[in-house]
């Protein structure tokens, strides 16, 4: 019985149009959002929330989706470690201003806040689990980024000999500290040349790099791309852990029309 009635329900929801989004694209959103990947934020709109009719009223329907984008983010960023109890409680806060909320422009506006509100608590618990001398040297580096940010320079800021917070921090956040700062810098080069307001040369000499050649070396080592192409082909997110190489090889290219393209290939797969 159940069964019959759950492919009925399938069958009326293509007849009206209603298709939902592939669970693997899903887990592709999620999994940025943990990793703090918000790129896409940037294109989302009403229509992109919307996409899927929830409810008779237009206005209605891009709540309900909206509320459905809480409750699977919440349940994800509680999986990751995060206390349940403030997922839950930040769930209800945001369920809550998104029925005050009387324009799609502001329901949008506060997706991208609770979105960005959730990954940032997935942020603070990974410190969470670090000494305070860690933590120290991953601030410092994120408020450094357009310096050399070299292990003696962040040792000094510390007041900390150099070998001791380098085998500190690899045995507490898993790589060479040099490593790290070396992927946080070129994840923010990745962000400027998507930006395109300054050339690969400028970003180069802003994020500190001694030459030109070296930072490209870098960032076709990290992304399987140089910047050159990385810009001319606007590919961002090109290298995921290696758990996602299926998702990010389906999902990882996105165009100018960014997600709102996904959204409508996923849909006509339902169709077919």
């Amino acid at each position: 019985m159940a069964a019959k009635t759950a492919d009925w329900e399938i069958k009326k929801m293509k007849m009206s149009g209603y298709h939902h989004l592939s669970r693997e694209f899903e887990l592709y959103c999620v999994d940025l959002v943990l990793k703090g990947d918000l790129d896409f934020l940037d294109y989302l709109t009403p229509d992109t929330i919307n996409t899927y009719p929830l409810a008779e009223d237009s206005f209605r329907s891009l709540k309900n989706n909206v509320i459905c984008v809480v409750t699977v983010v919440c349940r994800a960023v509680a999986d990751v470690g995060v206390e349940p109890e403030k997922c839950f409680a930040l769930s209800d806060y945001y369920i809550n201003k998104l029925e005050k909320q009387t324009t799609p422009l502001a329901v949008c506006r506060l997706t991208v806040d609770l979105i960005r509100h959730y990954s940032q608590l997935v942020k603070e618990e990974r410190l969470k689990s670090y000494s305070l001398p860690i933590v120290r040297a991953i601030q410092y580096i994120h408020s450094h980024l357009f310096e050399p940010c070299r292990v003696k320079d962040i040792a000094l800021a510390l007041n900390l000999h150099p070998n001791y917070l380098s085998t500190l921090f690899k045995t507490e956040v898993g790589l060479p500290l040099t490593q790290y700062v070396k992927s946080i810098k070129l994840e923010e080069a990745r962000k400027l040349l998507l930006n395109s307001e300054y050339s690969i040369t400028e970003i180069s000499e802003m994020l500190g790099y001694s030459s030109l050649s070296y930072f490209s070396k870098d960032f076709q080592k990290a992304y399987a791309c140089s910047p050159r192409k990385y810009v001319a082909s606007t590919i961002w997110n090109l290298k995921e852990p290696d758990s996602n190489n299926l998702v990010a090889s389906r999902y990882g290219q996105l165009s100018a029309e960014k997600i709102r393209n996904i959204l409508k290939e996923e849909t006509l797969k339902s169709k077919r």
